[in-house]
């Protein structure tokens, strides 16, 4: 039993870099699709994830380890900043539905902060189905 909970937290470690990797690609290249035009795989080996597809006549030349650490520093950051924005918009949103359920007024405050919860929504549903789209086979 040890030895499978060794395995499967490798499997997930590896898992996750191998997504940490493909995040910096698609920050680095914008317009790149995962297994398309970049694959990245990790064979668990201990020498981590590496790019094993690369089109470089959509892409140009593969990105050197500093562009790659670069980018996962960015991709880190991205998601801190964001992570700390739904916190703040959670905080809120439980503060207004309170005020709501007691039949109390928002604020002008209170009020912006509900609509960008919900154009920040809108828009991640809307890339979501982008990302959805682009990755789907072409018929």
């Amino acid at each position: 039993m040890k030895v499978f909970a060794i395995l499967f937290a490798i499997c997930i470690t590896a898992a996750a870099e191998a997504a940490t990797l493909n995040e910096a690609i698609l920050q680095l290249q914008p317009t790149a699709v995962h297994d398309v035009d970049f694959r990245v795989r990790d064979d668990a080996d201990g020498q981590g994830p590496r790019i094993v597809h690369w089109n470089a006549t959509k892409l140009g030349a593969i990105p050197n380890p500093a562009q790659i650490d670069q980018a996962k520093a960015e991709v880190d950051a991205a998601k801190a900043a964001a992570a700390t924005q739904r916190e703040q918009e959670r905080t809120v949103l439980q503060a207004v539905s309170v005020k709501l359920a007691n039949n109390q007024d928002l604020t002008a405050g209170e009020m912006r902060a509900v609509l960008r919860a919900l154009i920040r929504q809108q828009q991640q549903q809307q890339q979501q189905a982008a990302q959805a789209a682009a990755a789907a086979p072409a018929r």
